[in-house]
C-alpha cells in the first residue's frame, strides 16, 4: 500500500480537531490533561479592623452596628469556592448577616450571644468557621454632674479632710466616671475618689468633670481656715478624786483647747511636784498620762505654745494606795481578786498554763468575781489560752410546749465561763494588751477578755487578738451568750476605747444522748451578750473573721435598749482595716503603726 506523507497526515488531525471543537471534545480533553483539583480544607473569618481581634465582637447601636466580615481559605492557594453565610440560631433578629458577610446588630443581645457563621457551599464533612457577636444597647450619655452637700470649710490640724460625693444623671449613664480637680493645689488637693485635703489657709475650687465634656462641670468652693487659739481648759470633770490616784498606776488627764478647730493644738504639760505626780517628758498632746509616783498633792499644768500662750491647771492629790507590780506569769495568775496590780513589763504564757481569772465552777454561783484593779501601763500579756468547763449535776425538762407534762430529766452538763477573766464586779483594766489570745468555753458562756462582766466594771483602753471558740450542750437550751469580747454584761459597765482583731473559730453544739429535745444557740456577737442598762459602750473596734451579725443593732444579743451610751461602735472584716477611723482613741497612748494595721498601745 502506498504511504501518505506526513503533511497529508497532519492535514487530516487539524481538520478532525475542528469537527471535535465543534462538538465539546476540547473542553473534556483539556479538563483531562489540565492541572489537578486543589480543594480547600477549612475556612477561617477575617475581621475587619473596627472590631475586637480576639474573642467575642462587640457591636454597639448607633455607635458601631454594623462589621464587614471577609473570609479565607485554608490553604490560601486552594481553588475558589463559594461560601454561604448564617447566623446561629437561625432565627435570631438582634443580628443578621447578608450574603457578602456584612453583620448588622439591630438589637441588645440578651442572654446568649449570636454566632455568625461562614460555611464552604457543598462541603462534605461540613467545612465552616464562626465568630460570637454580643449587641450592647445604645449608650446612654450623662446629662448632669453636681456635688452633693454644701460648701465645706476645713480646719487645718483638726479636720483637714473632706470627701465630696458627686451626683451623676441619669443614673443609667453608660460611663459615669468622674474626675476630681482642684483650683489650687497648694491650698487643697483631691483625690480620685474625691477625698479633699487641706494644705494652707485660703480658698479653692474643687471641680468634678464627668466623661461627657459637653456638660457642665460641677464646682464646690473649699475654706481652709487657720483658727487662732483662744484659751485652754481643763474641764471640772477631768479632776481625779483623791482616792482616785494609786501609787504606780498611771492616770489620764485631757484638756481642752479652744475654740475646738483651733490650728496649734501643741501643748506642754509640768507638775509642782514631780516627786508626787510626774508628767512625761516632751508630752505635748491634749491628753496626757499623769504618774503618781507617791502620796501627796501637786498640781499639774498645762500651756499651749501660741504667742500669747494661754494656761490651765488643777490641783491632785495621790491617796496611800499603793500598786502591785507584775512581771511574770505566775504572778499574773496568781493575782489577788481584791489587789491593785499593774504590769512592770511584757508577760508571756505561751509556755505557761492558764486559769481563768475569778469566778468558780458553780452554775448558779460562779464564785467570787474579779474586783480589783489591773493596769497594763501599755504592756501585752501573750500567749493565754483560758478554757472553762465542768461536769454538775442539772435539771432539764422535755419542752413544755410540746408536752406539758413531761417528766423532769436528770443529766450532767457542762457549764463554765470561759475568758482572761471569767467574771468581774466593779474591777478596772485599763491600758493593756492581750495578744494570741485563745479561748474555748465550755458551756455557752464566754468571751474572748471577760466572760461575765458584773456591774461598775470599767474596761478602758484596751487591745485584745485572739482566737474565739467553744461549745455548749443543746439540752441546756438557748444560749446567746457568747461573743467575741464579752459574755453577758451587767449595769453602769464602761466599755471604752477597745480595739480587737478576734478570730471566732464558731460555736459547737454538742448534743446529750439522753435527751432528744435539742435547741440551737445563735452565733457570737460582734462585742458582748447581753448588756443591762445605764452602761457606756463607746469607740470599740472589733476586726475579724467569721463574726456574725455586723449590723448596728447586734454589737450585743439584747437588753439595755435606750439606755446605753453608745457611739462609734464598729465590726469590720479584717480586709476593711484600712477604712477604719480609729481619730477617737486618744493619740497619747493609743497610735496606728500603717494605714492598714490596727493601732495599738504605745
Amino acid at each position: 500500500m502506498k504511504k501518505k506523507s506526513l503533511p497529508k497526515i497532519l492535514a487530516v488531525f487539524l481538520s478532525l480537531l475542528v469537527a471535535f471543537s465543534m462538538i465539546g471534545v476540547v473542553g473534556v480533553f483539556a479538563t483531562a490533561c489540565g492541572p489537578a483539583p486543589n480543594p480547600a480544607t477549612g475556612v477561617a473569618i477575617v475581621r475587619p479592623d473596627n472590631v475586637a481581634q480576639t474573642g467575642v465582637i462587640t457591636l454597639t447601636l448607633e455607635t458601631n452596628p454594623t462589621a464587614a466580615f471577609t473570609t479565607m481559605l485554608v490553604p490560601e492557594e486552594a481553588d475558589p469556592a463559594t461560601i454561604v453565610w448564617s447566623t446561629n440560631p437561625a432565627t435570631a433578629t438582634t443580628v443578621t448577616v447578608s450574603a457578602g458577610g456584612i453583620v448588622t446588630a439591630h438589637a441588645p443581645t440578651a442572654g446568649s450571644n449570636v454566632q455568625v457563621v461562614a460555611r464552604i457551599y457543598g462541603s462534605d464533612p461540613v467545612i465552616q468557621a464562626a465568630v460570637q457577636i454580643a449587641v450592647l444597647p445604645a449608650p446612654i450619655p450623662v446629662s448632669s454632674i453636681t456635688i452633693d452637700g454644701t460648701a465645706p470649710t476645713l480646719a487645718l490640724n483638726y479636720n483637714p479632710t473632706v470627701s465630696l460625693t458627686a451626683t451623676v444623671l441619669p443614673a443609667d449613664a453608660t460611663d459615669r466616671t468622674v474626675t476630681w480637680s482642684s483650683s489650687d493645689l497648694a491650698i487643697a488637693t483631691v483625690n480620685p475618689a474625691g477625698l479633699v485635703t487641706a494644705h494652707s489657709a485660703g480658698y479653692a475650687v474643687i471641680s468634678a468633670t464627668s466623661a461627657n465634656l459637653n456638660v457642665q462641670p460641677a464646682t464646690m468652693l473649699v475654706t481652709v481656715q487657720q483658727v487662732a487659739v483662744t484659751g485652754i481648759n481643763i474641764p471640772a470633770t477631768e479632776a481625779p478624786a483623791a482616792t482616785d490616784l494609786i501609787v504606780s498606776i498611771p492616770h489620764l488627764l485631757t484638756a481642752n483647747i479652744a475654740p475646738f478647730n483651733a490650728y496649734n493644738r501643741t501643748v506642754t504639760w509640768t507638775s509642782s511636784n514631780p516627786a508626787v505626780v510626774s508628767v512625761p517628758e516632751n508630752s505635748t498632746a491634749l491628753t496626757v498620762n499623769l504618774m503618781p509616783v507617791a502620796p501627796g498633792t501637786a498640781t499639774i499644768t498645762v500651756t499651749t505654745t501660741t504667742e500669747p500662750t494661754f494656761t490651765a491647771n488643777i490641783p491632785v492629790t495621790v491617796g496611800n494606795r499603793t500598786a502591785t507590780a507584775i512581771s511574770t506569769p505566775e504572778e499574773f495568775q496568781n493575782m489577788s481578786l481584791t489587789g491593785i496590780y499593774y504590769l512592770a513589763n511584757d508577760i508571756n504564757f505561751v509556755t505557761e498554763a492558764f486559769s481563768p481569772i475569778g469566778g468558780g465552777a458553780s452554775a448558779s454561783a460562779q464564785g467570787a468575781p474579779f474586783s480589783g484593779i489591773l493596769h497594763g501601763r501599755g504592756h501585752s500579756v501573750t500567749g493565754i489560752t483560758a478554757t472553762a468547763g465542768v461536769a454538775i449535776d442539772g435539771e432539764y425538762y422535755a419542752d413544755p410546749a410540746a408536752d406539758p407534762d413531761a417528766p423532769v430529766v436528770w443529766m450532767p452538763y457542762v457549764f463554765g465561763m470561759a475568758a482572761v477573766f471569767r467574771a468581774t464586779l466593779g474591777a478596772t483594766i485599763r491600758q493593756i494588751s492581750f495578744v494570741n489570745t485563745t479561748v474555748y468555753a465550755r458551756g455557752g458562756i464566754g468571751g474572748l477578755l471577760i466572760g461575765s462582766v458584773g456591774a461598775d466594771t470599767v474596761i478602758e483602753n484596751v487591745f485584745v487578738s485572739g482566737t474565739r471558740g467553744g461549745f455548749y450542750y443543746t439540752t441546756r437550751g438557748y444560749w446567746d451568750n457568747n461573743a467575741a469580747l464579752f459574755g453577758n454584761i451587767g449595769a453602769n459597765v464602761v466599755m471604752r476605747n477597745i480595739v480587737a482583731d478576734v478570730e471566732v473559730a464558731g460555736t459547737e453544739a454538742v448534743a446529750n444522748p439522753e435527751y432528744a429535745g435539742l435547741t440551737t444557740a445563735e452565733g457570737p456577737r460582734n462585742i458582748g451578750g447581753s448588756i443591762a442598762g445605764s452602761s457606756i459602750a463607746q469607740n470599740i473596734f472589733v476586726i475579724g473573721d467569721n463574726i456574725t451579725d455586723f449590723g448596728p443593732n447586734r454589737h450585743f444579743s439584747g437588753g439595755g435598749t435606750g439606755s446605753i451610751a453608745s457611739g462609734n461602735l464598729n465590726a469590720f472584716l479584717r480586709n476593711q482595716i484600712p477604712t477604719v477611723n480609729f481619730l477617737s482613741l486618744p493619740a497619747a497612748i493609743w497610735y496606728q503603726p500603717a494605714a492598714n494595721a490596727l493601732p495599738r498601745l504605745r
